[in-house]
């Protein structure tokens, strides 16, 4: 091998033309037999063609020739061409010649089996692919841009269909990993110009990532492994370390896996240093776990009663005073009276659904005329946590953030204009820590229930300033 400067002429076009003479003769053969057109035409290129290597220019160059002419064929539309960029082979081949091996091993580069790289091959053409295909372990001092990636993922046409409709998947960006029936990894970035609502959910001026809407995230992951279903809950949902914003955007991956009818959700994203290089273990953020049916489980008991009609005595203003939330998140529509029973406290309040908020584009989607479907109704469990919230202020003078839940259901989907209301019943409050359950309504005859949430676990931040302190009437 020598550099293409030092190359005498004739040397490196006998190098190319082995490669193209080769291929051109068997196309003559093919026509002189009567062939005017092949069904199916395979080269074996390599991967000196594909990232190119020191001292074999008119080698790679070769290569690349039959690459393009895959590609041509194919573009053509007669012939299904296909390039594999081979690896060096162990046993057989050019790789196995004088110290050529040794030269790979210190190259970092790995060579493919005698059997293996039959089996690939089969594979390959089995599976109809066609113009370049990149067949290689590790590429060693040929992948020093880092250009080498994971082969495409195989996705059933059923799950690609769901991908493609935005208006169902607005959270997911990427697939990652995909085992049909087993689980998934998917890539998102959150930043304030796709999802909007991150603006309206800020903590001084930083956005915060709801955690209803990292639920919603999961049940757009859950509905992948499982198409047909729809989520009906959740349980054992953690909210660990926020995901916020100090930067534009934030890239998270969810990791789903499926057990039975039920799906293990949890979020991480990485460490990375002022240069962009990831550094360390993984940030682990939030986990719960999807409860997927085919039917809605409308008979499911409340421990909670259903909350009264009445006038409004306390409004979304005074309410959204104490709190930070912004028009898009702004879900709770003013709380109807004080609930005591025995020993414990609550609340009666008016639910807003996503189309009822005073801002209602959360997404950029919306912005485009297209219309966003959300799996599990998150303004209601985020109404809920408000409502919680309120509860949690009037009776420990605390500013608290929802840390978890024990269990939510939707009992049925709440009619479009409908007026929902909601009671919070607060269990305990011990070290800082309130415990909550409740459950939302139609205020329709015979209230039908729409969800319940148990357990709810919001966690004291701070002291509610003397000037906002308040007692509900009950």
């Amino acid at each position: 091998s020598k550099l293409v400067g030092d190359k005498d002429p004739n040397i490196f076009e006998q190098v190319i033309s082995i490669k193209t003479d080769g291929w051109i003769n068997l196309v003559q053969a093919s026509k002189s037999s009567g062939t005017n057109n092949l069904k199916f035409a395979c080269c074996f290129t390599s991967i000196a063609g594909r990232f190119g290597n020191a001292g074999q220019t008119d080698y790679s160059a070769a290569n690349c020739i039959l690459d393009a002419e895959m590609a041509r064929l194919n573009a053509a539309g007669d012939t299904r061409g296909l390039a594999i960029a081979w690896t060096g082979w162990r046993e057989v081949g050019m790789a196995t010649k004088g110290s050529i091996e040794k030269v790979f091993e210190q190259a970092g580069i790995q060579t493919v089996g005698l059997e293996r790289g039959v089996q690939l091959f089969v594979d390959e053409i089995l599976r109809k692919g066609k113009r370049r295909v990149v067949v290689a372990g590790e590429l060693g001092i040929l992948d020093e841009l880092n250009v080498k990636r994971d082969p495409p993922l195989l996705i059933p046409s059923e799950i690609t269909s769901i991908i493609e409709d935005q208006s169902q998947i607005c959270f997911i960006d990427y697939l990652l990993k995909f085992e049909q029936g087993k689980e998934l990894t998917i890539e998102t970035t959150f930043d304030v110009e796709t999802y909007p609502f991150l603006t309206d959910h800020s903590i001084d001026g930083v956005p915060y990532v709801p955690g209803v809407m990292v639920l919603e995230l999961f049940a757009q992951c859950s509905r992948l492994l499982l198409p047909g279903s729809f989520v009906s809950g959740f349980n054992d949902v953690n909210f660990g370390l926020p995901v916020k914003l100090t930067k534009p955007e934030q890239k998270v991956r969810v990791i789903a896996t499926l057990d039975g009818k039920n799906v293990n959700c949890s979020m991480e994203s990485d460490l990375v240093n002022s240069e962009g290089v990831v550094f360390g273990q993984p940030k682990q953020h939030h986990n719960a776990i999807v409860r997927l049916s085919k039917t809605y489980e409308s008979s499911t008991k409340s421990s909670v009663e259903p909350p009264q009609i009445g006038e409004i005595s306390f409004s979304p203003n005074f309410i959204y005073s104490r709190f930070f939330h912004g028009p898009r998140f702004q879900c709770h529509g003013g709380l109807i009276k004080g609930v005591k029973l025995d020993d414990e406290f609550g609340a009666d309040g008016i639910v807003l659904q996503r189309h009822q908020l005073p801002n209602i584009e959360q997404f950029k989607l919306e912005l485009e005329n297209v219309e966003v479907k959300l799996e599990s109704y998150p303004m209601l469990l985020e109404a809920a946590f408000q409502n919680a919230g309120v509860v949690t202020m009037e009776q420990s003078d605390m500013q608290a953030l929802p840390i978890g839940i024990s269990s939510s259901t939707i009992l049925r989907q709440p009619e479009k204009n409908s007026k929902l209301l909601i009671r919070t019943i607060c269990r305990n409050i011990s070290d800082g820590v309130s415990i909550h359950d409740a459950i939302i309504v139609e205020d329709a005859p015979k209230q039908p229930k729409v969800m319940l949430i148990e357990g709810i676990k919001l966690k004291a931040l701070s002291p509610l300033d003397e000037s906002m302190r308040f007692d509900l009437e009950r």
